[in-house]
């Protein structure tokens, strides 16, 4: 004798016979959770530079994490400059190989990628500016808009150390959100909450680490610094799953404030910081499943034709340094082009050509950074 089974949709029940049970919930969560949008701007950052990504990335179930930086004029409106998506770095485990070569890219988080897919397209504006506006006088080029970033993640590192900090949600109000960024007081530093870290095994700082230095030194680099009138700035940063303001200000720009003077115009830079509701990963995954990570790493820039893939040997001879002193962006570089072109082969050859390029004012915030007892005097110099 069969069972009939009555299952009665909008009371959320079905009757398995005469009993009448609770109903089968899947036993699933969002990829993402869910969050309140800081403002319409924070949405539109987040969507066009997905938007792009997914045109070009191929489709797979695993999650990544996606960061892009984008440029804001009244003439081109917002557009996309470049993109990057990882989550993988060259840790102590790959030391039986010897010291990576000189076209590893030791760092392959999405954060880290996109800044060095900028470089590639700040190197292509020094030769042929088509955002950037060349000074007259000087020669020199400034950018002309505003520079967002977006990362679809809480950067790793300082900014995901909730100790010292209490969430809360955005209003939501449709404002794009400036608000005060706290004074670190002295006892905070005693506790650590200034202080540095590095990726888990490795000798590659985090990427909460790597965008406070870019807010003071600029995303430029040395190698492209004496192109520019000063340090480029980044002015908005957006941010999707994990978001928590009070550690963001705190990790990406609020621990350096004792540098209130630098040398050379370099200054703090405290940038607007806003949370999106855009979702990267859309799909679910099961309550007692760990999130899958893609591998593979992804870069793209302005003037490319697809994508750029960085497979499990680490290797990109675009963006290695290698190829940044060796190549075309030591040419960009420098107010006059480098007649040899020749490729370097040691790390220390490597800094030897970009300190001889760096602009002397960044040159001697840098020194200041890293003389400091408090904060960067920390900083890992790579021997190898």
């Amino acid at each position: 004798m069969g069972y009939k089974v009555d299952i009665h949709v909008k009371a959320r029940y079905f009757i398995l016979g005469n009993v009448r049970h609770a109903p089968l919930v899947a036993a699933v969560r969002s990829a993402e959770k869910g969050r309140v949008s800081t403002c319409p701007l924070a949405d539109d950052i987040a969507r066009l530079a997905i938007h792009m990504y997914r045109a070009m990335a191929p489709e797979t179930s695993a999650q990544t994490v996606l960061a892009a930086f984008l440029l804001e004029t009244k003439e081109f409106g917002m557009e996309v400059l470049c993109l990057a998506s990882g989550t993988k770095y060259w840790n102590n485990t790959e030391s039986h190989r010897g010291p990576p070569p000189m076209s590893v890219i030791r760092d392959c988080h999405a954060e880290v990628l996109a800044r060095r897919a900028l470089r590639v397209w700040l190197s292509r504006e020094v030769e042929n500016p088509t955002r950037c506006l060349r000074e007259e006088s000087t020669g020199l080029l400034r950018l002309d808009g505003r520079l967002h970033f977006y990362t679809s993640t809480q950067p790793c590192g300082n900014a995901c150390v909730k100790r010292w900090g209490t969430c809360t949600k955005d209003a939501g109000d449709g404002r794009e959100i400036m608000q005060p960024h706290p004074y670190m007081k002295w006892h905070m530093a005693r506790e650590g909450q200034i202080a540095l870290s590095l990726k888990p095994g490795s000798m590659s700082h985090s990427c909460s680490d790597k965008i406070a230095r870019w807010n003071v030194l600029g995303v430029q680099g040395a190698m492209l610094s004496r192109a520019f009138e000063g340090p480029l700035y980044i002015d908005t940063v957006t941010i999707g799953r994990k978001f928590a303001r009070p550690m963001a200000m705190r990790a990406l720009c609020c621990r350096l404030q004792e540098f209130s003077v630098l040398p050379g115009g370099y200054r703090v830079n405290h940038p607007t910081i806003m949370c999106t509701d855009v979702r990267l990963h859309e799909g679910s995954i099961g309550q007692e499943d760990k999130a899958s990570f893609e591998h593979q790493a992804l870069w793209w820039a302005q003037g490319e034709s697809c994508l750029h893939l960085i497979g499990a040997d680490f290797v990109d001879v675009v963006m290695s340094r290698e190829a940044i002193a060796g190549g075309s962006l030591v040419r960009c570089g420098t107010v006059s082009n480098d007649p040899t072109g020749a490729r370097v082969g040691s790390l220390a050859e490597y800094r030897f050509r970009k300190e001889s390029v760096e602009d002397p004012r960044r040159r001697d915030a840098r020194r200041v950074l890293l003389n400091d007892p408090k904060f960067f005097s920390q900083w890992i110099r790579k021997e190898s």
